[in-house]
C-alpha cells in the first residue's frame, strides 16, 4: 500500500517532510507510515480531506461503500 503513496509523493513533488507539514503531522509519523506501518484510517481520512477523495481512492482504495 505504501508503494502507491510513495509513487504519488514523487509524482506530486512531496517529501516526507513536506507531506508531514501539509497534513499537520510529524516527520517521524509520516516516515513510519511510509516505511514501517500499515496506513491507518486516520491518515487516509486526513489525506482525503487535503488532497481529495479521488486521490485518496487511487492510493488507498477508500471508495465509499453503499449502505
Amino acid at each position: 500500500m505504501s508503494e502507491k503513496l510513495r509513487a504519488w509523493m514523487i509524482e506530486n513533488g512531496y517529501t516526507n517532510s513536506s507531506l508531514a507539514k501539509e497534513l499537520g503531522w510529524s516527520y517521524d509519523y509520516i516516515y513510519k507510515i511510509i516505511n514501517e506501518r500499515p496506513i491507518p484510517d486516520s491518515f487516509k481520512w486526513r489525506f482525503a480531506q487535503r488532497f481529495g477523495i479521488d486521490a485518496a481512492n487511487r492510493i488507498f482504495d477508500v471508495s465509499p461503500t453503499p449502505a
